[in-house]
């Protein structure tokens, strides 16, 4: 009887409320959308623009720039759910395939809907990230500051003694990802029951997430190499 009721009330935080996967995504979705308006539209402004180029080019440059920002913008938007479904398609493969190596069967749809429930953290991330800008005095932002993300090992370290790609990857070591990781193990060991240990599971989500960070890492040093 004791072992019967943590699965009962896994299976009952579950289902109770049960959204469809596409209904979650369509919300997370419309959040990331409102997100990326504010960001362009309200953050972005002509004197924060100044404000980041002005070491780097001329005033009228940086006009042009922005022109150029502006004009493409609406094909940012455009792109945006696609970009959002491949991140979670991508990271719900990884997580998939060790465990169809060693024939242990979860349905790819659990899996999925696990990995958006996680991507909350993330939009958390970027709420507080805009909150944090919006507090800086326009005249003291640059381009390394708006890399740093708060609560992140980025935000403690002198940003102007570090390389644009550097200060990228110490802000990846935040709390948010940390909480992504936690959501991940929890929903996991909720799909997986009996099927994998909690070690596996643990093992199996940090696997992915220094996968993925070593290919952001690899993506940002060939970039550095690229554009300098």
């Amino acid at each position: 009887m004791h072992n019967i009721q943590p699965s009962l009330a896994k299976r009952t935080i579950l289902n109770t409320h049960r959204l469809s996967n596409a209904m979650i995504f369509i919300i997370i979705l419309a959040i990331n959308l409102i997100l990326a308006w504010v960001f362009q539209e309200i953050l972005m402004t002509r004197d924060m623009y100044h404000s980041i180029f002005s070491d780097q080019l001329e005033n009228y440059r940086i006009d042009e720039q922005l022109r150029i920002a502006n004009r493409y913008k609406l094909w940012g938007y455009i792109i945006l759910p696609l970009i959002i479904y491949l991140k979670f398609v991508i990271v719900s493969l990884l997580l998939q395939l060790p465990l169809l190596l060693k024939f242990i069967e979860i349905s790819f749809n659990k899996i999925y809907r696990v990995v958006m429930f996680a991507s909350l953290a993330f939009v958390v991330m970027n709420i507080v990230y805009m909150l944090w800008i919006f507090q800086q005095p326009v005249t003291a932002i640059n381009e390394n500051m708006l890399k740093v993300i708060p609560l992140s090992l980025g935000n403690l370290v002198d940003i102007s003694r570090y390389s644009s790609s550097t200060i990228s990857l110490l802000s990846t070591l935040n709390i948010f990802e940390g909480c992504w990781l936690a959501i991940l193990f929890y929903g996991f060991t909720i799909i997986a029951g009996d099927k994998i240990s909690k070690t596996d599971v643990f093992m199996l989500v940090i696997s992915v997430w220094c996968f993925l960070f070593i290919l952001k890492f690899s993506l940002l040093i060939f970039m550095e190499k690229i554009f300098g």
